[in-house]
């Protein structure tokens, strides 16, 4: 019989749970939501063991779900756990690891916990570790890094390279050697939405409905990327609120700006600048990856850019679990 397992990925602001088979290179089974640690911690508050309540009973739900695709197979089954639920504010925390950090799988620490189901058998839970050194942390994208150098294998990897991991807050992380010898983390994505929802820009930019700020005006996108080497980032913002006053772009193009502000002076960051010629291996989705690619042949790094096909993506987190857990095996 197939072995299976659950793989949790656990953000602050969703949930995701799949059931994998075939070390985590099959999905069984599916269940999201908008019930990330975050949101699950707000909610529980502050009274004893509200907030254990609050997680067990998402994952039990979730398990429920995927139960009827996976069928009796996934009663039991493990379940590894990624992301900001092994945090501080989530519910089992689990210490970082330093640098630097073996992308084989063995370097993870997890915290263990067993999951009770009423009328069945109980799942046991391991809750993954982050990383960190001195001036920042990471949690939830080391593993998959884990699962990027699985699914490339050594032959298919650089022995040295950068890896761009985009989204509400961005990841540059550094590899030699098959190990994560540093990151950096830029809050290009948590900006743009704070900047064009509640700052005075708002009266300013424009985001199309069902957008992202990956889909904007490719024009006002450019504008931005090349202005970011030249303008300090607070002069740049505040020039995009003179010129939606003037009325010399449209809000759908200054959007655009922001963004490209945004992501251009992110791409002029330390790693970048301390190794220009590193094959940067760019892992996004699609909608993110053009984006990147576009910011990346701006800055003159083109040349250096390998795009990891965003299909595979999302299989990363489970399949750097699944190193975990035939680590932990051993």
């Amino acid at each position: 019989m197939t072995t299976l397992f659950g793989s949790a990925d656990w953000g602050s602001t969703h949930f995701r749970l799949r059931v994998l088979a075939d070390q985590g290179r099959r999905c069984v089974a599916s269940f999201a939501s908008a019930q990330g640690a975050a949101v699950l911690a707000a909610s529980a508050g502050d009274a004893h063991g509200a907030r254990d309540a609050a997680f067990a009973a998402c994952l039990r739900d979730a398990l429920a779900a995927v139960r009827e695709q996976a069928g009796t197979a996934s009663a039991g089954m493990p379940i590894v756990i990624s992301g900001m639920a092994a945090s501080a504010y989530g519910w089992r925390e689990a210490p970082y690891r330093p640098l630097p950090f073996a992308l084989d799988g063995r370097a993870f620490a997890s915290v263990r916990h067993v999951l009770d189901i009423p009328g069945g058998p109980s799942h046991p839970l391991h809750f993954l570790s982050g990383v960190s050194h001195a001036r920042d942390v990471m949690r939830g994208e080391e593993t998959q890094l884990v699962g990027l150098c699985r699914q490339l294998g050594a032959t298919d990897l650089p022995a040295d390279f950068l890896a761009l991991l985009p989204g509400t807050h961005c990841k540059h992380a550094a590899v030699q050697g098959g190990q994560l010898v540093d990151f950096q983390t830029y809050m290009t994505g948590e900006l743009y939405a704070l900047l064009s929802t509640q700052s005075v820009l708002r009266h300013t930019v424009r985001t199309p409905p069902g957008s992202t700020p990956a889909r904007l005006h490719e024009d006002g996108f450019r504008l931005g990327l090349r202005a970011a080497p030249h303008a300090g980032l607070a002069e740049g913002l505040f020039e995009i609120r003179a010129r939606g006053v003037q009325g010399t772009a449209t809000p759908e193009e200054l959007a655009g700006y922001l963004s490209g502000l945004l992501v251009g002076s992110e791409l002029s960051g330390r790693l970048m600048r301390e190794s220009p010629n590193r094959p940067i291996l760019l892992c996004a989705d699609a909608a993110l990856a053009t984006a990147y690619a576009l910011a990346l042949q701006e800055a003159g790094l083109g040349a250096h850019l390998h795009i990891i096909p965003p299909t595979i993506i999302p299989t990363l987190a489970g399949l750097g679990q699944a190193a975990f857990l035939e680590h932990a095996a051993d």
